[in-house]
C-alpha cells in the first residue's frame, strides 16, 4: 500500500542488490538478493483512505534467513495531494 497523496508505478518498483541491502540493514540483517523472480501487479485504489495497493509475487524459492527478498519504490508526490493522513500498526487493515 502507497501512503495517501504519493502514487507509483509498477515501474517504480525495484528489488535490493546485496549491496544496496547491506547499505540499508548495516547491522547485517539482509542476505540478498533474493535468488527467485518477483512480479508486480497494481491492484487499483482500494486502500482505506483511497490508497494505491500493489501485490508482490515471489516463484521460485522461498524466503529465508539467507535468501531474503527487498525491495525499494520510488514515490511521486501526487498532483491534487493535501491535507494529512496518519497511520499507526492498527489503522490499516490487513490485505490478504
Amino acid at each position: 500500500m502507497i501512503p495517501k497523496g504519493f502514487i507509483a508505478t509498477t515501474a517504480d518498483f525495484s528489488t535490493l542488490t546485496n549491496t544496496q541491502g547491506t547499505d540499508i540493514f548495516s547491522d547485517g540483517g539482509f542476505a540478498g538478493p533474493y535468488n527467485g523472480t518477483s512480479t508486480i501487479k497494481e491492484l487499483g485504489n482500494y486502500g482505506p483512505n483511497g490508497e494505491q495497493l500493489f501485490m508482490i509475487t515471489l516463484t521460485g524459492a522461498t524466503p529465508t534467513w539467507g535468501n531474503n527478498f527487498g525491495g525499494q519504490v520510488k514515490l511521486t508526490l501526487g498532483a491534487n495531494a493535501k491535507g494529512v493522513v496518519s497511520y499507526n500498526v492498527y489503522g490499516t487493515p490487513p490485505c490478504f
